[in-house]
């Protein structure tokens, strides 16, 4: 699982994703970053390492434990990050200086199965050391999504759903009021 320089988690679940860069109390410096849910032996390993893994306070033995993952430190992505979509088995590479892009993906991947290729950063500050997951590679399946870690996952389908009927009902009106331009010649000036 983990050697001396770089981790490899598969088949986790993305949870808490804030690849954004959404400023919040957490996160002031607009930090892209996530978490990967583990299972119980592997959080225990992995903490046993020395890893920064999280658990479930005592009074909620049924929390989540997972490893908070860093994609970068502030809004910029380095370009040596490889960030790929697997969708039916055909992967797309997300650029990881499209900020569209990047946002996007805390709507499609909440509870999405992940395999990770994580660089670690060895950390000591007073007493305290540990070891901070940075992304070397993201492999984010959106064919395999867990509903009980998605909640929201059916509302933005239906939205998405919802802009396209727009967008195909706007195309098809103005192509019934205007006879001289055909639908793709509306299509292109929607730009979609």
């Amino acid at each position: 699982m983990a050697n001396s320089q770089q981790l490899t988690l598969e088949n986790v679940r993305v949870i808490f994703p804030n690849f954004g860069g959404r400023v919040t109390d957490h996160n002031k410096l607009g930090s892209r970053e996530f978490s990967a849910r583990l299972d119980p032996e592997v959080g225990a390993e992995l903490a046993a390492q020395g890893w920064n893994v999280k658990f479930p306070a005592e009074d909620q033995p049924h929390g989540k434990i997972f490893l908070p993952v860093t994609l970068s430190n502030g809004p910029t992505v380095q370009p040596w990050i490889k960030i790929v979509l697997v969708n039916n088995g055909q992967g797309t590479i997300v650029q990881p200086d499209d900020v569209e892009q990047l946002a996007m993906l805390d709507n499609v991947t909440p509870g999405a199965r992940a395999n990770l290729i994580l660089n670690p950063y060895h950390w000591t500050v007073g007493s305290n050391s540990g070891i901070k997951a940075y992304v070397k590679k993201l492999y984010i399946y959106l064919d395999d999504i867990d509903p009980e870690l998605a909640p929201h996952m059916e509302e933005f389908e239906r939205d998405i759903l919802r802009h396209i009927w727009k967008s195909l009902n706007a195309i098809l009106t103005t192509y019934n009021n205007d006879s001289q331009n055909t639908w793709e010649d509306n299509l292109e000036a929607r730009a979609i």
